[in-house]
């Protein structure tokens, strides 16, 4: 109760004179019980609602919403919530509304006893992959504005959780980023891939880390690369295969 009281507090003061959120509390008195479920309960998510109060809204559609999704359903969703949207920030505020609604469905029916640690991580990572998913594809939209070299093939290697499948609410995903070209490819190209892939790995890093007011996104690690924080953010495939062979330490390849 004490709990509940702490974040109810902290809650209305975050509100403040915005009368319209008080109205649909008294309008609906399902989801003033939701909520009281929650701030007694949760730090995590009277966390988030606390900080984001505008996911209230989303709270009734979470406690409704099916449990467990399915890899299709979370992609159904996703299009859904960014259809239409035009320039870049439009589309990062979609995601982040996206992924925080998610949460908030994931951590209602945890809370409720409706999902077990390892369904609540498993529904964590699909929709971690869905976002960086979606990230890269609107990263490498930006880039090639003004530089591209598409069709070179790039991949993204989750370790850690994320990796395992194995995602809990306050997990960093752990990346490597790899790009590879042609056999026979001459120094230029091979320069101009790696400049081009820096570029794409960090405006998707920026998509999912920077701070936005639609909610948080996620903190993304990217010190298990080869020769770590000083080593370059992105390797070619050869590049890495080579690290592997001579230099990685032991724990490097558990």
């Amino acid at each position: 109760p004490d709990l509940g009281l702490v974040h109810l507090e902290q809650f209305v003061s975050r509100i403040g004179p915005r009368t319209g959120f008080y109205a649909t509390l008294k309008e609906n008195p399902s989801l003033r019980k939701l909520l009281l479920q929650i701030f007694g309960a949760s730090r995590l998510l009277s966390s988030l609602l606390i900080k984001h109060f505008q996911l209230l809204d989303s709270l009734i559609d979470a406690s409704q919403a099916f449990p467990i999704k399915t890899k299709k359903q979370f992609e159904i969703s996703l299009n859904t919530a960014i259809q239409e949207k035009i320039d870049l920030d439009e589309k990062m505020e979609a995601l982040r509304h996206f992924k925080n609604e998610e949460f908030l469905r994931i951590g209602f029916h945890d809370l409720a006893g409706k999902l077990n640690y390892l369904q609540v991580s498993y529904q964590l990572s699909l929709l971690a992959e869905l976002c960086l998913k979606q990230a890269l594809t609107w990263a490498k939209e930006e880039v090639n504005k003004s530089f591209s070299l598409s069709d070179l093939p790039f991949a993204i290697i989750a370790l850690g959780k994320l990796g395992s499948h194995e995602t809990a609410y306050h997990s960093d995903l752990d990346l490597i980023f790899i790009y590879d070209y042609p056999l026979k490819a001459d120094i230029s190209l091979q320069q101009n891939a790696h400049v081009y892939f820096v570029k794409v790995a960090q405006r998707l890093i920026s998509i999912l880390t920077l701070p936005h007011i639609a909610g948080p996104g996620y903190k993304i690690d990217t010190r298990l690369r080869p020769s770590g924080r000083f080593g370059p953010l992105v390797v070619s495939l050869q590049a890495f295969k080579d690290y592997y062979l001579n230099q990685a330490q032991p724990w490097e390849y558990q």
